[in-house]
C-alpha cells in the first residue's frame, strides 16, 4: 500500500506539501479553513424613506441653504452602497458561491468621496449600523443585493428593491421609457422608493432631476458636502438628527433578520415645487407617503437588535 503512494505517508504528501508530522497538518488546516457566509437580502428602499424623513425634519426651519431631496437620496444612496461594497469585500468567494448578488465595482475617486462623509444624520445611520456582517450563533451572514438584470430583449429592468446610486440613472432612464414594459413600471411605482418623482400617467417625467446623465465622482462630492454643511445647524436645532460617525466596517446587527411586507408603502409623488414637495411629507393623512404612525413603525422595527 506504501509503494502506491496511500499510505500514511503519501497521504501526507498528497494532502499537505511539505509537511512532515500531524502538528504540521493540524496548523495547514487551521490556516487555511475559512468561514462560509450564508447570504441575506436586504433591499434598499429604506433610503427614500430615510430621505423623507430628514428632509421632513428640516421643512420647518428657515436660514439655510438645505439640499434638494434628490440631493440628499443621491448622498444617502452612495453611503449605504460603500457599506454595502465594504462589507462584501469581507467574503470575495460570495461572488462566485451565488453569481446573482450585486458586486459593487467602484472606481478609486468614487471610493475616495464616499470616504469623505464622516457624521451622518440620524435616519441614515440607523440603517449603516445595522447593516455588515453579522455572527448569530454558530453562522455568519452577509447583507446582499440581487444583481442588475434585463428581459429577454436586453433592456434593463428597474427593480423597486435593489436602487443604487450606481444604477439610479439606469433606472430613472428606464422608468421614463415607453420602451420599458408598462407591467414593470406599474411593479415600480407601486412600490416607489425614490423621492420627488414627477409622473406624467405612468413615465417618470424627471429624470434628469434625480440624478442628470453623465454623473460622476465630481458630483457625488457636492451632494455629499452639502449634506456634511448642513449637518453643524441640524445638531444645533434638531440634536436627535444627527446620528453618528460613519463605519464602514462596523458589524451587522439581528435587525438584518426582520422581515416584512412590501404592503404599498411607497415615496410620494411631487406634484410641485421641491420645497412644498418637503413640507408635503408633514401631512399626516398621506395616502401614498410616510406618515406619522407609519415612521414610527419604521423606526421600531430598525431599532431592534
Amino acid at each position: 500500500m506504501a509503494g502506491l503512494g496511500v499510505g500514511p505517508n503519501g497521504i501526507r504528501s498528497k494532502l499537505f506539501a511539505g509537511v512532515s508530522n500531524a502538528s504540521g497538518a493540524m496548523g495547514h488546516l487551521g490556516s487555511t479553513s475559512v468561514h462560509q457566509a450564508i447570504p441575506i437580502p436586504v433591499t434598499s428602499r429604506g433610503i427614500g424613506f430615510a430621505t423623507c424623513a430628514f428632509a421632513r425634519a428640516l421643512a420647518g426651519y428657515r436660514g439655510f441653504d438645505s439640499p434638494t431631496v434628490h440631493s440628499l437620496y443621491r448622498a444617502f444612496l452612495g453611503i449605504f452602497e460603500a457599506k454595502m461594497r465594504q462589507t462584501k469585500l469581507k467574503f470575495p468567494a460570495v461572488n462566485t458561491q451565488y453569481p446573482h448578488c450585486q458586486e459593487f465595482h467602484h472606481s478609486p475617486e468614487w471610493i475616495a468621496v464616499l470616504n469623505t462623509a464622516t457624521v451622518l444624520p440620524e435616519p441614515l445611520y440607523s440603517i449603516i449600523c445595522n447593516v455588515g456582517v453579522l455572527k448569530f450563533g454558530d453562522d455568519i451572514y452577509l447583507p446582499v443585493m440581487s444583481k442588475d438584470w434585463t428581459d429577454a430583449h436586453g433592456l434593463f429592468v428597474p427593480a423597486p428593491h435593489t436602487v443604487t446610486l450606481s444604477n439610479l440613472r439606469r433606472t430613472v432612464t428606464s422608468l421614463s421609457s415607453g420602451a420599458t414594459p408598462r407591467a414593470v413600471r406599474d411593479e415600480f411605482l407601486n412600490l416607489n422608493p425614490i423621492p420627488g418623482c414627477r409622473w406624467n400617467g405612468r413615465l417618470l417625467a424627471n429624470p434628469d432631476e434625480i440624478i442628470p446623465a453623465n454623473y460622476g465622482s465630481d458630483d457625488l462630492f457636492s451632494d455629499i458636502a452639502a449634506m456634511t454643511n448642513l449637518l453643524p445647524f441640524v445638531e444645533k436645532h434638531l440634536p436627535k438628527m444627527v446620528g453618528g460617525l460613519v463605519d464602514y466596517d462596523s458589524p451587522g446587527t439581528n435587525a438584518l433578520l426582520l422581515s416584512n411586507d412590501s404592503m404599498d408603502l411607497r415615496c410620494p409623488p411631487m406634484t410641485g415645487a421641491v420645497g412644498d414637495y418637503v413640507k408635503g411629507l408633514t401631512s399626516r393623512n398621506s395616502k401614498h407617503g410616510i406618515n406619522e404612525e407609519t415612521r414610527s413603525k419604521l423606526q421600531v422595527a430598525v431599532s431592534q437588535k
